[in-house]
């Protein structure tokens, strides 16, 4: 696939652009992402982008008065640069496969910088948004509707960006030693009768086919994966994570995830919607129907994007880490293991947006910031508690 179809066709087909680049060597997509750019800089200049941006919020730009008027725009793409290896390393998790973890962190490097395809799109939104607030009367309407199609073309992008990530690639399989579940001592010329040198355990369980099965095989759907496992994996998680597989990348667990963001974005638009309803007042019936459920889709948006950046966090940093160690591939037993308690990412983001309305000062403003941080701070070491129970797992 040449460079020119592999930009048309990224926003519309991911998965085959991506599945077509999977072997493609570094230097060559860089080539093409570099083409991307060139024309994405260019459909900023043609927009006029940058003098849209000046007048619609009367800036005044240091590189105006330097004399040379997209300076910074160099400056911008060379760093952003810098960008798309940070998304690529924190979007890894969703490549993850039976593969040394250096494969699936290029794999995401591959695709991260074939999405500048999709930031055209992006930018071509973002400036008819500018150019909308520098020229037009947004007063009727016009503005809310212009932000709710920026919103769901960066939603598409997103979506396109994550679909070309889970591409499910041929790879060779790999031979390894068999490690003991309990403490990862290596059993290769054990008798599998024993006990492991190590931490004493019987070895037959950590070598014997059986002992864990597929996710798909237990559970059906998200609905019922969520409702059986949610609670058991705060309450006991060793039967749970002990029983199923872990160097696979079920639909299930991407399904789930999708599943609980959706019904995050809902709880986070609905909650902050119905604290301006019970604290405010009802608005008049026009209004009612028009602008707040706008209003609801955008927070709902802004808090799927916020918790999907931290479920990716926390599934990359927990899988990195945690593959370094073991030296396999643990991406996907993290991300198996965040998907099994994304079901709380609802009922945190409902009650978070819904106590959002009554900030009254900078300073409550601070604490909330920071309770939400420290939130996600336990979150994340309750699911480095019980990695312990994955990253061992030899299937």
């Amino acid at each position: 696939m040449n460079a020119f179809s592999t930009l048309l066709l990224f926003p519309f087909q991911p998965r085959r652009v991506a599945l077509a680049h999977a072997r493609t060597p570094m230097l060559q997509v860089y080539l093409i992402h570099w083409l991307g750019v060139a024309c994405l800089a260019w459909l900023v200049i043609a927009t006029g982008s940058v003098e849209s941006f000046a007048i619609a919020f009367r800036f005044n730009p240091a590189w105006y008065v330097l004399g040379d008027l997209y300076a910074a725009l160099i400056l911008m793409l060379l760093a952003g640069e810098a960008v798309f290896l940070a998304v690529a390393t924190l979007m890894t998790c969703w490549c993850g496969a039976d593969e040394p973890v250096s494969e699936s962190w290029r794999f995401a490097v591959r695709v991260s910088w074939l999405y500048v395809a999709h930031l055209w799109w992006v930018a071509g939104g973002v400036a008819l948004m500018l150019h909308a607030i520098a020229h037009w009367d947004l007063n009727n309407g016009n503005g809310v509707l212009l932000l709710t199609t920026l919103a769901l073309v960066i939603v598409w992008s997103i979506a396109s960006y994550v679909r070309a990530l889970t591409v499910d690639r041929p790879r060779e399989h790999r031979t390894v030693d068999p490690l003991c579940e309990w403490c990862g001592y290596n059993l290769s010329h054990l008798d599998i009768a024993g006990r492991c040198p190590e931490c004493g355990r019987p070895i037959a369980p950590s070598v014997a086919d059986g002992t864990r099965r597929s996710i798909n095989a237990l559970y059906r759907g998200p609905a019922n994966f969520v409702l059986t496992c949610g609670l058991a994996v705060f309450r006991s998680p060793e039967p749970l994570l002990r029983s199923i597989t872990t160097g696979e990348r079920s639909r299930l667990l991407v399904k789930t995830v999708v599943v609980s963001l959706a019904a995050t974005a809902a709880a986070g638009g609905g909650g902050f919607v119905l604290a301006i309803l019970i604290f405010r007042g009802l608005p008049d019936p026009l209004r009612w129907l028009f602008f707040f459920p706008i209003v609801a889709l955008l927070i709902g948006l802004l808090v799927a994007w916020c918790y999907f950046v931290l479920a990716s966090g926390a599934v990359s940093l927990i899988g990195l880490a945690t593959s370094r160690r073991c030296r396999r591939n643990r991406l996907n037993a993290a991300f198996q293991l965040v998907a099994l308690t994304s079901w709380i990412y609802p009922l945190w983001a409902g009650v978070g947006t819904f106590t959002l309305t009554r900030v009254r000062s900078d300073r409550i403003a601070t604490v909330w910031f920071y309770t939400n941080l420290a939130l996600a701070v336990v979150y994340l070491l309750i699911c480095v508690r019980r990695m312990k129970y994955l990253q061992y797992a030899n299937r």
